[in-house]
């Protein structure tokens, strides 16, 4: 008998404009090699799952704005 248990974190946050003042909803967001994206919700808010553990570079994108990682 084998038991098997994996370790995966989870990744939330929110994105703003760089002076924090507005919340950018819809934007697109990027955990740069994990393969995952997401679209922020109404409220800037995006979430990942199943992050194997370990340092990533999250990238955040919407039209009107310049990329940010």
């Amino acid at each position: 008998t084998f038991f098997v248990w994996a370790q995966t974190g989870a990744l939330r946050g929110t994105v703003t404009d760089k002076p924090g003042k507005k919340i950018l909803s819809f934007a697109t967001v990027v955990v740069q090699g994990a393969r995952q994206s997401a679209i922020t919700n109404e409220s800037g808010t995006f979430f990942f799952k199943d992050l194997t553990p370990g340092d990533y570079q999250v990238a955040a994108q919407i039209i009107g704005y310049q990329s940010t990682t």
